[in-house]
């Protein structure tokens, strides 16, 4: 299983540390443009799940990569319960969360630190947790993205910069994919594998349905 080197991953709790101390609890800190451009891609989770057939009682959910547990604070904003976890390779996100939610669990460290067990959670889900440029080809990114199927009893949904948009193709401290190659990939263990592009230029979402 691919895992974070030592160095990617203190560089990543290094700039969200110093992003925290700049911007505090706000969407600049997690480096979105605005909260309208964050709730913009939560909105494609929420009508994506609102479609689905509905489960008895409050749905589990992972959050991979939860930041500020913003995800969360939608869901219930427009009237969804779930039973929340949220996971941050940051500890100052988690720190942070646990003082917003303490009601709520939180894990600190990657998907691969924790002995999960498969289809724990209903709904796995990741808004902009790999934008970090690691220099693999997409290897990282793609065994996550498993990862979270297996997890997951109903299915998974995360973001990803589009690559073939000129403007992130061109922003080398972002990692960005293709959306063909990521549904490919996604077809290679999915047999319901759905693309969304068109509600912002450079972001594309994928849902996986079991």
């Amino acid at each position: 299983m691919p895992k974070l080197t030592e160095k990617h991953r203190l560089r990543i709790v290094t700039r969200h540390k110093a992003s925290i101390e700049r911007y505090g609890y706000k969407p600049a800190a997690l480096f979105w443009k605005d909260k309208y451009v964050q709730e913009l891609r939560f909105a494609q989770f929420l009508d994506w799940m609102e479609a689905q057939p509905k489960l008895a009682g409050q749905p589990k959910v992972l959050d991979v990569g939860c930041g500020f547990a913003d995800l969360y604070k939608y869901f219930t904003h427009h009237g969804l319960a779930v039973n929340y976890v949220g996971l941050d390779v940051s500890p100052d996100m988690i720190f942070a969360s646990q003082n917003i939610y303490p009601d709520l669990k939180f894990l600190n460290g990657e998907i691969y630190d924790f002995e999960l067990e498969n289809e724990s959670f209903d709904w796995v889900f990741m808004s902009g947790a790999l934008n970090e440029v690691i220099d693999d080809s997409g290897e990282y990114a793609f065994g996550v993205i498993r990862k979270m199927y297996e997890l997951s009893k109903q299915g998974v949904a995360f973001n990803l910069l589009n690559q073939t948009h000129e403007w992130t193709f061109q922003c080398a401290d972002l990692m960005s994919f293709d959306p063909q190659k990521v549904k490919r990939f996604c077809q290679t263990f999915c047999s319901h594998v759905e693309v969304k592009m068109d509600y912002l230029p450079n972001d594309f979402t994928v849902f996986l349905r079991k």
